[in-house]
């Protein structure tokens, strides 16, 4: 629970300098950290996803 809190808290102040970086016109630094906010923010998730690709394995076999 720890972790998953902390790959948001993490997805969110990226996702803020991003933000920051874009209104400075700095579009390179904005977008690896909007990409870099993206895998932070899916890594929050990280359990739904493995399930829900565990539930399509399954339904393969």
């Amino acid at each position: 629970m720890i972790s998953t809190a902390c790959f948001a808290g993490v997805a969110l102040v990226w996702f803020l300098y991003g933000m920051e970086y874009f209104e400075n016109d700095e579009k390179i630094k904005a977008a690896v950290l909007f990409f870099c906010s993206l895998l932070c923010f899916l890594g929050s998730f990280r359990f739904q996803i493995a399930a829900f690709f565990r539930m399509i394995q399954d339904d393969k076999r």
